[in-house]
């Protein structure tokens, strides 16, 4: 019986397929590597998928073979970070970190690349979940090995009163979120605890603020820095206070006092997602609730919708991708999904702090949960939002950089939607065999003499019809809630555009809008 990784390669392209094995088994050959017959399809099935991976996949064979029989599993930031130290080693060797953090990262990204693409693999709320914590352990190594370093040469950070300086990193975006993408860069805030103290070493005095100025540089390139092994993760620090032309680095004074003078609606926004990723996490949660005033506002402000919408006209005014191609900035893309959400957290988070959640899927379902969603407008647009998350992956995968844009159907779309086509087909065929055996198992449970004494004592509604149709009346729901749970893995791909058009139909936009509705939300599911 083929393997399902050789069935799911030759669905997609097979003559591919088969030529992608030869040249997978040379090179495992010349490097003197054993290779089960499962490694190979893997790296068949990842070359023929995600063109884009064959280049590496032949460079390294090694890592096709250790990931070929993990792929069922999540991994979370402990495992994550059990393997990278076995990869690294010493990390207080910068070249040994660099070195060993691009391969692990690397590695583990194929990982979570064929665990999307398996039947039995993960959607992309878990693969995006897997990725954050990928980059939060890598974040906290090259962090580690910076902060060995500086004190080596400044000496340790000391507070006017004695005690270590603490500093912590910030995740922002879709890091903070925990729903990172597979090509994106890491949004970061750097802080660090005050500006009274000094790093002394043989008489020489620094600054806290030089101190971990060096720090962010050194780390930020420990990830970002492009070598022969390529690069770990790309930082983006261009949301910290007063953008690209601010310090690195800010003490937690003084981003207080920026945010509480100059802070705009957008930076309001990029706070909602804010997470603490490395360093001292303590003082990540402090610094968080001290900027809590500025993000969470006990006026209710309808108009924060208005200034949202802006936002998102004008990226898209100055995106140079044909917005009918952009997944994130078109017409019912990414960008407005997460901003239909943040307003509404922005709007109503300052009185019902059970709204304020860093992840996108987990705040909308927060907010149907307090009534400031309809269940069909909650349900429809984490549909919407998972769709265009997924193509966002394989294309980003199938690519391998970061983009928004569909591709061009001539070149790599069709291969795109080939691949798609096969693992929904796949998926779905699992998801009816794994509802079968569990009504075969419901079914086998009870007698029929059991079915009909349940059906002469109840009296609930349905219970009777259901009994009189022969299906058992403690299975007669189980199928149901398992095809609910199920229905977003084994839908057929979608199109594009019915995602975008759910994703803008909604009429919360208008309730949260400050021309059109004042008042209190709509809270029909709940009581007074």
């Amino acid at each position: 019986m083929p393997s399902p990784f050789r069935a799911l390669a030759d669905s997609i392209a097979r003559t591919e397929a088969v030529e992608a094995r030869a040249r997978f088994q040379a090179a495992v050959g010349e490097q003197g590597l054993a290779a089960t017959d499962e490694a190979v399809d893997l790296a068949a099935l990842l070359s023929c998928a995600y063109p884009s991976m064959a280049p590496s996949i032949l460079a390294h064979p090694e890592d096709v073979v250790a990931i070929a029989r993990g792929t069922k599993l999540a991994r979370d930031a402990r495992a994550y970070r059990r393997s990278a130290l076995t990869i690294i080693g010493d990390v207080t060797d910068n070249a040994g970190v660099r070195r060993g953090l691009r391969r692990f990262a690397h590695r583990e990204r194929l990982r979570i690349a064929a665990r999307e693409l398996l039947p039995y693999g993960a959607d992309i709320d878990v693969t995006a979940r897997e990725l954050a914590d990928l980059a939060d352990v890598c974040i906290e190594l090259a962090l580690g090995e910076a902060m060995h370093w500086a004190d080596a040469r400044f000496g340790e950070p000391r507070t006017s009163e004695g005690a270590r300086c603490r500093f912590v990193v910030i995740g922002m975006g879709k890091l903070g979120g925990r729903e990172l993408n597979s090509g994106s860069d890491v949004d970061l805030l750097l802080f660090y605890e005050t500006d009274d103290g000094e790093a002394v070493k043989d008489g020489v005095s620094t600054s806290l603020h030089e101190y971990f100025t060096r720090v962010s540089q050194r780390f930020t390139a420990t990830l970002g820095d492009v070598t022969e092994d390529g690069f770990a993760w790309r930082v983006d620090l261009r949301l910290r206070p007063e953008g690209a032309r601010g310090p690195l680095v800010n003490s937690l004074a003084a981003a207080e006092r920026y945010y509480e003078t100059w802070g705009r609606t957008w930076e309001r926004a990029a706070l909602v997602r804010a997470r603490a990723v490395a360093g001292d996490l303590k003082l990540g949660h402090e610094a968080l609730a001290a900027l809590a005033p500025f993000v969470w506002r006990r006026e209710v402000n309808p108009a924060v919708a208005d200034e949202m919408i802006a936002l998102v006209v004008r990226a898209r005014a100055e995106t140079p991708i044909d917005p009918e191609r952009d997944l994130k900035l078109g017409v019912g893309g990414i960008r407005e999904v997460e901003f239909f959400v943040q307003s509404l957290q922005l709007i109503w988070g300052g009185r019902e702090p059970s709204v304020r959640a860093t992840n996108t899927l987990d705040a909308v379902r927060r907010l149907r949960a307090r009534g400031l969603v309809t269940d069909r407008e909650g349900r429809e647009t984490a549909d919407a939002y998972l769709a265009l998350r997924r193509l966002e992956h394989r294309v980003q995968f199938a690519i391998g950089w970061q983009t928004h844009a569909l591709p061009v159907p001539a070149r790599s779309g069709s291969r795109t939607s080939a691949s798609w086509t096969a693992i929904s087909t796949r998926r779905a065929a699992a998801c009816r065999r794994g509802s079968d055996r569990c009504r075969a198992k419901g079914a086998s449970r009870r007698t029929t003499r059991e079915r009909s004494i349940a059906c002469s004592t109840r009296s609930t509604r349905g219970t009777r019809r259901r009994c009189s149709r022969g299906a058992p009346a403690s299975s007669a729901r189980r199928p149901r809630r398992i095809s609910r749970v199920t229905s977003s893995r084994s839908r057929a791909a979608p199109t594009t555009r019915w995602a975008r058009r759910r994703a803008t139909s909604f009429p919360s936009w208008r309730r949260c809008s400050s021309k059109p509705w004042k008042g209190r939300p709509i809270r029909s599911r709940r009581r007074a």
